[in-house]
């Protein structure tokens, strides 16, 4: 792998986990509105915290849409992970892979022992 290759795999890793911030931030906000806000929210502010709790899911969802890793086969199956009932696992899957070629892999094949 040339450095080139290499330099644009850790930008695309360091893309997505910049998002990850933003949307933990979000998720707290949205718990701290539930806990004080629970008799009358502050929609504004339920607005902002619902968007930034959405920026992960986006991101990946725009990361799968540009790599040019993963086929059109392992884009697909990646869209059936994330809007399945493992969604969570499959984002966090997703999130965590430094090859998501081989993440798309293992998934299968953990997929395929399930009964």
């Amino acid at each position: 792998m040339t450095a080139a290759a290499v330099s644009r795999k850790l930008l695309a890793r360091r893309r997505l986990d910049l998002w990850l911030a933003p949307s933990l931030a979000g998720l707290s906000l949205l718990c701290v509105i539930c806990v004080f806000g629970f008799e009358e929210p502050n929609f504004p502010l339920l607005l902002v915290a619902a968007s930034l709790a959405l920026t992960a899911p986006v991101a990946v969802l725009v990361h799968l849409y540009q790599t040019r890793s993963l086929t059109a086969d392992e884009k697909r199956f990646w869209l059936r992970e994330f809007t399945s009932l493992s969604a969570a696992s499959a984002l966090a899957d997703y999130l965590t892979a430094t090859d998501h070629h081989a993440a798309t892999i293992a998934r299968l094949e953990r997929r395929s022992r399930r009964p």
